[in-house]
């Protein structure tokens, strides 16, 4: 599942564009000034920046631990949470796994994807017809009620009518 979660975080970070593969990192010392200039040169020096590198690359931490928005650490330590935290992720070329790709496009997960959407919109329509069906039943039962009423008071008034109307050739 961690697994699973960082490279739907990986995927999503290369589909923003946010992820830049380099070859090795080449620090002769560890200078936090070098680190900051190769952040300029990507354009990322004023943003979170995480830096993925094969195993512990001393140097790079050294250069890069007293940066507050630079996270530097191995490449299978890294997880969702550090790559959705950060803006910008640098990956050491050789850090990769086999086939040295971030990402792996599938044609299944989109799919299920699309297939659970439909399931959901499916369910969706029906359950909204059962509403509708049930409200159309509502209003009937509502009109037929007050049909009824009226049925009764017109029923009455000529019942009364009737009434009134034999009172008064009796008692004439």
């Amino acid at each position: 599942m961690r697994h699973l979660a960082r490279r739907s975080a990986l995927n999503a970070r290369a589909a923003e564009g946010a992820i830049t593969v380099v070859e090795g990192w080449e620090f002769a010392s560890p200078k936090t000034a070098d680190f900051v200039a190769l952040l300029e040169r990507w354009g990322a020096a004023d943003r979170k920046v995480l830096a993925l590198t094969k195993g512990m690359n001393r140097p790079v931490y050294l250069s890069a631990r007293n940066l507050q928005t630079v996270e530097v650490m191995p490449y299978a330590e890294a997880t969702a949470y550090h790559v959705l935290w950060a803006d910008v992720v640098v990956v050491e070329q050789a850090a990769l796994p086999a086939g040295g790709e971030i990402v792996e496009a599938s044609a299944k997960p989109a799919t299920r994807k699309k297939a659970v959407k439909k399931k959901t919109t499916a369910k969706a329509a029906g359950k909204a017809a059962k509403r509708a069906t049930a409200k159309k039943k509502k209003t009937t039962a509502k009109r037929t009620t007050a049909k009824a009423k009226t049925v009764k008071k017109t029923t009455a008034k000529k019942a009364a009518k009737k009434t009134a109307a034999k009172k008064k050739k009796g008692s004439s």
